[in-house]
């Protein structure tokens, strides 16, 4: 009988894993055996307050506050930040790699490493044995089980993941072969298991640029994934954007040999949570007694001595009040988007571009891309397979940036689907994609877009300056269509002419003052989102009265930038304005929103929209509510542009474009029996120019219109279209052989064609010879058919009591009376008649 003895190892060591978002109160009632530590000094921590979506905030003894408290086990031994462990062995300190590209030198393979990465993808979680039950048989005589556990940081985690049950077997069993080398060895059971995460992660960067093929960071190194493996006893929950710092080992991936990496070790750092209270204080002294505005100027005032940059100061203005501008903004009890869309238009060399990365400096926070950068990374994100391990969501540039700023240089390069696609994820929030892999992702990414204007008339690559436009705002529209524009929270220009190459090369010989630099930490404790925003009642009062204002003075339907919820709008800039001067108590766990932030915020709006010529476009083409006077009006100025391709039933066809809401010229042309070259085109050109008609595929009706038809119920009840005319001011039928133009109820008619069955009556237009004044000569209207028609209209007309003589033969006029034109005999011009005769011609003479 075999004779079986049970060996049991003992279970290792191993080194806690910190969850992701952890729920912890400052007694540990459900986690015990951990403790709170600071993430900034590594003390302890107690409960501090809960903000306005109840996150539990902690302070340690230093006055750090932290939404991310670090949880430390009391009985491991295990050591902060990601120090050796108990289970490395002695002088296998990691080294510190200052890229993830560095493992890929092959001096760090299988040597522990620790690297900072921002998680770019959805994690894909494999389950793994940790300590399995094999029987070992080393001779014929006997044998025993042994519970081996499987080490965390052991290269047979990555060699389990997406396997088959006869692989995963005959790999473990190789590993316990490799350890019972003389003997058998046989599997059979799994006790324990662990998640192994397979993941893709970026290096951290502040600025990239595109270098022939390749996207450099500011690190000179090429910014490209890294695709690695994290092994946790505990469950880990990994959101794109996270910055983590990661302990393991570098390896070749045991299926393609790719450098990979397998972590045992993840901090979640959330380095935005936690800001230092001593460098707030240093910007509070120097705040202390200055206004909003002036806190506000001695920033900006600054920044200039530290940018170099001057005469720019919108630029830089605008540029801060996108980083400080909150999540979320609560305002008059509705809860709506904080991040904010600015955007910076400008000719080239006009320092917008270097405000904004020197800006990025100074604070140490948000991502500046080129165009080209974006469309070859993605700023949304893109379905990706591996090998082996499905597919996954390698997010773009957006939602890496959630809750943080993004910048983009040349936006005008980015074709209108690419911002078609984002859309939806700059208002709400939210990215999704549903392709291969299917998820969704937070995009609360505040957003700087700087452009040039684009010139329509080349291609969307080709620019143009501000300078070629009458006013500067016009240039918004050559780049965004307005659901876009109606987006932007604020928008600022840069005129090439507008700061003289004397003010630009000023030398400057004063420095900033030193304490410019703790302004990045201002931006943490705005970032930290634990302060909770108050508003006082002349704040709110006054930004409801003054939406109202810059609504009515700059709203162009062409150019939303000043839309219906331009409160909101203001509302953000307020916020940031505050958390940007501090406008706080003193434990900054309130920041106060007043009237002078108000103010300071409109009174921006306004100087820049109306020195960018906003102001004057809008009170152009406010909509004014018609009467049917001015409709009459109207529609006798199209007929006028009109006249040489006259069209009887214009009312009608108006009728039919604002009932069907849309037309297209084979529809008009089917319905109406129009012409495309002679009346179809003029008609379109001349709708549009008076602004009743907007055209993308196909036409549409514009408010105007839509307001004309309304007031006059159908162009109904217009008498000098529909009285006693008829339609359009033609009778629909002929009046009888013998009446005359003194027949009651008639207007006058002027003349009768040869081929003509009956007399149309027609308006008469008194008109005169601009040489000849005291000579009566053609009316605008045609005697013979009733049409209207230009002054240089070459369709034979009778002037009522005139001379036929002034008729304009013109055998080539296409149109009713063609027929008769073509019987006539040659009839004299009429410079010939008035050189030879001082009275003008009778009706009777010229006929005979």
């Amino acid at each position: 009988m075999t004779q079986e003895t049970t060996i049991l190892t003992e279970p290792e060591t191993q080194e806690p894993r910190t969850p992701a978002t952890p729920q912890l109160d400052n007694t540990n009632s459900r986690h015990p055996e951990f403790v709170l530590l600071c993430p900034t000094c590594k003390k302890g921590v107690t409960e501090h307050h809960k903000d306005d979506i109840q996150t539990t905030w902690y302070i340690c003894e230093n006055g750090h506050q932290t939404a991310a408290p670090i949880q430390h086990s009391i009985n491991s031994d295990t050591k902060i930040n990601g120090k050796a462990s108990s289970s490395e062995e002695p002088g296998d300190a990691p080294a510190t790699l200052q890229h993830i590209n560095e493992i890929e030198n092959p001096d760090f393979i299988r040597k522990p490493a620790i690297i900072q990465a921002v998680i770019s993808s959805t994690s894909t979680a494999y389950s793994v044995p940790s300590e399995i039950r094999a029987t070992i048989k080393e001779d014929e005589e006997g044998s025993y089980v042994v519970t081996p556990s499987i080490k965390i940081e052991d290269p047979l985690n990555v060699s389990l993941v997406s396997v088959t049950e006869e692989t995963k077997n005959s790999r473990l069993n190789k590993y316990l072969k490799g350890k019972y080398t003389d003997a058998k060895v046989f599997v059979k059971e799994e006790l324990k298991h662990r998640t192994v995460y397979a993941l893709r992660v970026r290096q951290p960067v502040f600025t990239l640029e595109k270098i022939g093929d390749k996207i450099i960071d500011d690190k000179g190194y090429e910014y490209k994934h890294l695709d690695l493996y994290v092994a946790s006893d505990t469950p880990l929950t990994f959101q794109p954007s996270t910055l983590v710092k990661l302990t393991g080992v570098p390896l070749p991936n045991p299926r393609t040999q790719k450098t990979t990496m397998l972590a045992y070790a993840v901090d979640f750092l959330e380095d935005n949570l936690s800001f230092d209270t001593t460098k707030l204080s240093i910007i509070q002294a120097k705040f202390q007694g200055k206004s909003v505005s002036e806190r506000l100027k001695w920033i900006i005032d600054n920044f200039e001595l530290y940018s170099h940059v001057v005469g720019r100061q919108n630029i830089a203005k605008a540029a801060l009040l996108g980083y400080f501008s909150p999540i979320h903004v609560k305002f008059n009890g509705e809860l709506q988007r904080g991040w904010s869309i600015i955007n910076i238009i400008g000719d080239t060399t006009t320092g917008k571009s270097e405000t904004v990365k020197k800006l990025s400096g100074l604070l140490r926070a948000g991502l500046v891309i080129s165009a080209e950068t974006a469309s070859t990374v993605g700023l949304t994100g893109t379905a990706t397979q591996t090998e082996k391990e499905g597919w996954f969501i390698d997010w773009g540039f957006l939602p890496l940036m959630d809750r943080k700023l993004l910048a983009i240089d040349g936006a005008h390069k980015l074709s209108a689907s690419c911002w078609a696609a984002l859309a939806e994820a700059e208002r709400s929030g939210i990215l999704s994609i549903a392709k291969a892999a299917k998820n969704t992702t937070y995009a609360r990414t505040r957003q700087i877009k700087i452009y040039n204007a684009v010139d329509r008339e080349a291609d969307r690559y080709s620019t143009k300056s501000l300078g070629s436009f009458l006013h500067p705002i016009q240039a918004l529209a050559t780049i965004l269509d307005p659901t876009s524009i109606a987006r932007i929270d604020l928008c600022v220009f840069s005129d090439q002419r507008s700061v003289t190459p004397e003010i630009i090369n000023r030398k400057i010989t004063q420095e900033p003052d030193p304490a410019l630099e703790n302004l990045a930490e201002v931006l943490k404790w705005a970032w930290s989102n634990q302060a909770k925003v108050q508003w006082t009642d002349p704040a709110i009062t006054l930004l409801l009265q003054q939406s109202t204002i810059l609504y009515n003075k700059f709203f162009l339907e062409a150019i939303p930038v000043v839309s219906i919820d331009v409160k909101y709008k203001i509302a953000r800039l307020s916020v940031a304005l505050a958390f940007c001067t501090l406008s706080t108590n003193d434990d900054y766990t309130i920041v106060q929103v007043t009237e002078e932030h108000v103010k300071a915020i409109v009174a921006f709006l306004t100087e820049e929209y109306t020195d960018a010529g906003l102001g004057i476009l809008a009170q152009e083409h406010k909509f004014e509510k018609l009467t049917c006077e001015d409709v009459e009006n109207l529609l006798r100025t199209v007929r006028g542009q009109l006249a040489r391709n006259p069209i009887e039933n214009l009312t009608d066809i108006l009728s039919f474009i604002v009932a069907q809401n849309h037309a297209t010229s084979d529809e008009l042309k089917a319905k109406f029996g129009l012409a495309e070259n002679n009346q179809i085109r003029p008609l379109i050109a001349t709708l549009k120019n008076e602004g009743l008609l907007s055209s993308k595929r196909g036409y549409y009706p514009t408010p105007k219109l839509i307001e004309a038809y309304k007031v006059t119920e159908g162009f109904t009840n217009i008498q000098d279209f529909n009285g006693d005319n008829g339609l359009n001011g033609v009778r629909k039928e002929p009046l009888p052989p013998n009446s005359t133009d003194k027949d009651k109820n008639q207007l006058p008619t002027e003349g009768r064609g040869f081929n003509s069955e009956g007399v149309k009556p027609v308006k008469a237009v008194k008109t005169q010879s601009p040489q000849f004044p005291d000579a009566k000569i053609a009316s605008h209207v045609c005697g013979d058919c009733g049409r209207f028609h230009t002054d240089s209209c070459q369709h034979p007309s009778l002037a009522m009591g005139g001379d036929p003589a002034l008729m304009k033969a013109d055998s080539s006029w296409a149109c009713e009376c063609k027929g008769w034109i073509e019987k006539q005999a040659q009839l004299p011009s009429l410079d010939d008649k008035y050189a030879s005769s001082e009275g003008g011609f009778s009706p009777e003479q010229d006929h005979n």
